[in-house]
């Protein structure tokens, strides 16, 4: 698993699998997500939207069957700001 520590990505497309994220920001980003590995230390989320793939898509497809999630991943509202967090998924 890679590590970036104390990057700003702004308008940027950034995917989220094996990856290690300290002490980041992200600012009206593309947030890409297949379903790997993901650390997230510290980080924070402003004005960013989702981009599901691969075991991901297919896993909130079996959630949206089930009535666990609703609507279409890329119909889902922009994430307008997270708190500094210390999650790992």
């Amino acid at each position: 698993m890679r590590t970036i520590r104390n990057q700003h990505f702004e308008n940027d497309s950034v995917t989220l699998d094996g990856t290690e994220f300290i002490e980041c920001d992200f600012v009206n980003c593309e947030i890409g997500f297949s379903g790997g590995e993901v650390h997230l230390n510290g980080s924070t989320m402003k004005g960013c939207r989702w981009k599901f793939d691969g075991a991901a898509r297919n896993t909130i497809g079996i959630l949206r069957g089930f009535g666990i999630v609703k609507g279409d991943p890329s119909a889902w509202p922009v994430i307008p700001q997270t708190p500094d967090t210390s999650t790992d998924f």
